[in-house]
Parts: structure tokens; sequence; C-alpha cells
């Protein structure tokens, strides 16, 4: 049985700065967070994946980054404070569409009204993949066990957009 190194989060990040020339290495750190969730603070994870955000120059990366914080705040590990403005302004502005896609699919799982109102922003998104993800997202919203306030801002969107609800 393979027995895997202890790192400290700060270990951890030169790890992975280590790894500059090879972003496949780097993709695989970022997918190791999920396997190491427990031997780290997750206000240190998500920071790390904030930067990863920020930081990173392969979308792929980034994307990998975006879907783990996602997956944290779904699972009430982290709020995605520190992530969140980053998901939020790389929905809208980030020139790669994979990342787009992944930063709207992500803000369902922050269950907030400043996410619809992206959510609803990327419903013109000029990709049909992320409009679509944006539909998605916002059905999620509107039927999730999430703030009243969030669940009706994500109904109203909807029905602006003409688009049916079929779990209202």
């Amino acid at each position: 049985m393979e027995t895997r190194e202890k790192l400290g989060m700060d270990e951890y990040r030169e790890r992975y700065a280590a790894f500059v020339r090879f972003p496949g290495r780097r993709m695989d750190m970022v997918r190791s967070l999920m396997d190491r969730i427990l031997d780290f603070d997750t206000a240190e994870v998500e920071r790390f994946l904030a930067d990863v955000v920020r930081d990173e120059h392969d979308p792929i990366v980034r994307h990998e980054a975006i879907f783990l914080v996602g997956v944290l705040v779904n699972w009430g590990m982290c709020k995605g404070e520190v992530a969140a403005p980053l998901i939020r302004r790389g929905a809208i502005e980030e020139r790669s569409t994979v990342v787009r896609h992944e930063s709207v699919e992500a803000l369902a799982n922050f269950r907030s009204v400043e996410s619809v109102g992206v959510l609803e922003r990327a419903l013109q998104d000029a990709d049909a993949d992320v409009r679509a993800t944006a539909v998605i997202s916002l059905e999620r919203l509107s039927y999730q066990d999430v703030d009243d306030d969030a669940r009706l801002a994500a109904q109203q969107v909807l029905e602006r957009a003409g688009l049916e609800n079929s779990r209202s």
C-alpha cells in the first residue's frame, strides 16, 4: 500500500509553484487536494484555490480550482468568501469558455443573490454552453434549500428570461 507524504499548505504551495512549466502536474495537485482535504485547514485550501483562480495562466487548471471551490462550498466545508468574487468576475469577464462555464456552474453552490445577478448576465454569454449552464444553475437555485431571497431572485430571472421553471 502506497503511503502519501504529509505536506503542510506552505509546502504544498511551494511544490505547486515549482511546476511552473508543467500544467498537468499543477492540475494534478489541485485535484489531489480533494483526497487530502482533511489534512489541511479548509480556509487555507480556499485561499490557495483562490490564488490559483487569480494567478494561474492555464485555463484548464483554473477550471479545476473553480470546480473544487464549488464542491467545498456545496459540502459546507468553506464559505467561499475569498474565491467568490474571483469566480463571479470569471463567469463574465474570463476569455476562456471553459473557465466561464465552470464559474457559472460553481456559482449555484454559493446560493446567494450576488450569484443570481451574475448568472442572469451569463444568460447573454456568447457561448451556448455557458448560457445553458447558467440556466441549469438558476434552476438549481430556484428550488434548492437556499436563502429565500436567492431562490426568489433565481425564479424571477428565469421568468423574465421566459424559461419555464418546472420545480417552482
